[in-house]
């Protein structure tokens, strides 16, 4: 390409980037500013707002007293799998399983003796609506009364 081609090229290139360039681009917002803009993107005006329909259980399991039972339930099993006998850390795909489950018995949500250590391996098998579930303690559907912790 011929270098007056080439400078012929680069200067629409500019101009079309300059068209579609925010106009605030390196200036410095008043914290007024800022606060506006971002009070005209909350609520019903936020891009991925859908009516408010944040589900209760979600809304539960983000409350502090729920991960609060959640590292009661570790520490009650010292971070060691009760299926598997595996000891983990919570960063590395340990999970609290309701023996009881979330959804249909509220009033043991909160209880550590509701809850077991599990690693995620584990977790997916008990909670696999596609497999028979896992070995020893079968699939979701199955009974308290039939879960046994690894001891």
């Amino acid at each position: 390409m011929h270098p007056s081609e080439r400078e012929a090229c680069l200067e629409k290139l500019r101009a079309t980037l300059n068209k579609y360039r925010p106009t605030t681009k390196g200036r410095r917002l008043s914290l007024e500013t800022r606060r506006k803009m971002s009070l005209a993107r909350q609520g019903s005006n936020a891009p991925n707002w859908r009516g408010g329909i944040t589900p209760q259980n979600e809304i539960e399991r983000r409350k502090v007293e729920y991960k609060q039972w959640r590292l009661a339930v570790y520490k009650k099993d010292k971070y060691i799998c009760q299926s598997c006998g595996v000891k983990c850390s919570p960063k590395t795909g340990l999970h609290a399983h309701h023996i009881k489950d979330f959804a249909n018995h509220k009033e043991f949500r909160l209880d550590i003796n509701n809850g077991m250590t599990l690693c995620r391996s584990c977790h997916n098998a008990i909670t696999s609506k596609t497999s028979s579930g896992h070995p020893f303690y079968g699939n979701k559907y199955v009974t308290a009364e039939k879960t046994k912790p690894h001891k």
